[in-house]
This record gives structure tokens, sequence and C-alpha cells, in this order.
């Protein structure tokens, strides 16, 4: 079975279960879900290099993972304080602790030759949620791995036909169903499973898995 782990925060938690319906009902894939609820890479409750970096280096040994998936931002604009250094969202040095965070993560899922897939963090109903600037790290940070690592646009699914936030969608006998949980940033099972479904394509499309049905 292909080895996936899935990464990241409360987003991943909502996620993982989508991965586990929609994955999970594959013989040839075994999913570990690692979603926590409140992390982030500039939450302080963690410390980065003994809490986060040991349990990224904990996980990849005991999963073994061929690949990785990440999704991650709920928690990044709440202007943490690390070290007695305030992060202002959206601001120059916000970017530059999570970028070189997101750099050290990548090196330890990394290690044993996973190949990563990082989801944007998608939209959120309040604008306070500059994701726009979030996801220019994300992609800085898949792009210096090169071919080791490969970026999904979550609105892709979540979106509406320009890429904007949506809380329903209609489902194929027309009827609106909600994709997102009531304030705007999680999701409910309709959007989860879309985005299981993207990365199940994905993974057909560059060779992971067999094309079913």
């Amino acid at each position: 079975p292909l080895r996936i782990l899935a990464l990241g925060d409360s987003l991943m938690l909502d996620l993982q279960y989508g991965l586990a319906r929609v994955l999970g009902a594959r013989d040839d894939v075994r999913l570990t879900g690692k979603g926590a609820l409140g992390f982030g890479f500039t939450v302080p409750h963690w410390d980065w290099d003994e809490d986060v970096l040991t349990d990224y280096d904990l996980s990849v040994a005991q999963a073994r993972p061929e690949v990785i998936v990440m999704m991650i931002g709920a928690n990044e604009f709440e202007g943490h304080v690390l070290d007695g250094e305030g992060l202002v969202p959206g601001s120059l040095r916000w970017a530059e602790v999570l970028a070189e965070r997101a750099d050290e993560a990548m090196s330890r899922w990394m290690a044993d030759g996973a190949h990563v897939y990082w989801w944007t963090t998608p939209r959120m109903r309040d604008p306070r949620f500059l994701t726009e600037g979030l996801n220019d790290v994300w992609a800085s940070a898949t792009s210096a791995w090169g071919s080791g690592a490969s970026d999904l646009d979550s609105m892709e699914v979540l979106g509406d036909e320009t890429g904007a936030y949506r809380d329903r969608m209609p489902d194929d006998e027309g009827r609106m169903v909600r994709l997102r949980k009531e304030h705007g940033v999680h999701f409910l099972e309709v959007g989860a499973d879309l985005l299981a479904r993207q990365l199940e394509r994905r993974l057909v499309e560059d060779g992971w898995l067999e094309a079913v049905g």
C-alpha cells in the first residue's frame, strides 16, 4: 500500500476524515492522520525544536511515508509573540519566520525520500485571514525543494468559478450543500471529501495510484 502521512493543524483534522473516507476505502493506501487542534508554525504553545521538529522526526520514522500531505494556516493570523517578538500577520518578519519554519519542516518530512503535497490554505469568510500572503510562503517553500514537492490549490475545489470563497455548492442533483462550518474556516464532510478526491486524482496523475472505476 502507498503510505501517506497527513500533517497540519485543525484544517487537516477535518480534512483527514475526508481522506479516510476516500483514500482509506482503497486497499492500496495506508493513511496516517496527524492533524493537531490549535497548531501552527507561529503558535507559541509548542516549542519549535523540542516539540514540533521532534514530532515530525518521530512521525516520519513511525509511518515511513512515501507521500506526505500538508494543510495548515488557520492559526497564523493571531499576532502571536515568539521569544518576545510580536509577529504582525502579513508583515515581513511574520513571512520570514513562516518561511524558515516551513523549510525546516520540509527537511524533516523529506529526509527519507517522501514526496510532499502541500495544499494552499483555503480562503476564509473573514478577510482578516490573509491567505494570499500565507500561500506565497508555502509556494516558495515547495519551489525551493524542487521535484520533491508539489502544490495543491484548495480553492480549485472549494471555491466558485473564480476561486473565491463560498459556503455552499450544488450537488449532483442540484441541491445546495454546505462546504464549510459556521465560522467559514473549517470543512464539513462535503468540503473535506472534495479535497480528498482532488488528492486522489493527483496521485493517480502522478503515478502513485491506479485509477479506480
